[in-house]
């Protein structure tokens, strides 16, 4: 009689594959991680875009972005859909020749404390990066 040789993977060779498996996961796992987030800070920025877009063209009308009114009135007004993931605010100069269109990121979200995004009357695109609620919209640290 002829003997029967086993055939099979050794414990060794399982636990090989296994940890290149795990490598390869971790490694996938970590490039897509913050694409999330990202997508959802470039909404915001669209979204910022758009309500800017909406108090220009209010200010071509009455010559003042004085009654423009909140970031939730122009988003209705316009037909804009904002992102649940931040907070919207428009802020105008008490002379009402001067406005801030501001993104605060929601507190509930995965980007709290991320930083606020904001636009203004003069073109500045600023992103204060770990400042959800910045001081001085004048200066902005670092542009998007």
């Amino acid at each position: 009689m002829a003997r029967r040789t086993q055939r099979g993977f050794t414990l060794v060779e399982i636990m090989v594959v296994v940890v290149i498996i795990a490598i390869i996961t971790s490694i996938a796992v970590s490039s897509f991680s913050g694409s999330a987030d990202d997508s959802r800070r470039a909404r915001a920025r669209a979204d910022i875009s758009s309500l800017n877009d909406a108090v220009q063209r209010f200010y071509q009308l009455s010559f003042t972005y004085a009654g423009v009114g909140t970031a939730a009135q122009v988003a209705t007004r316009e037909g804009i859909s904002l992102t649940d993931d931040y907070t919207f605010r428009i802020d105008v100069d008490a002379d009402g020749q001067g406005y801030w269109v501001v993104a605060t990121p929601s507190a509930t979200g995965t980007l709290a404390d991320d930083g606020a995004l904001a636009t203004g009357d003069a073109g500045e695109r600023c992103y204060y990066p770990g400042d959800d609620n910045p001081s001085d919209l004048g200066s902005c640290p670092q542009s998007f």
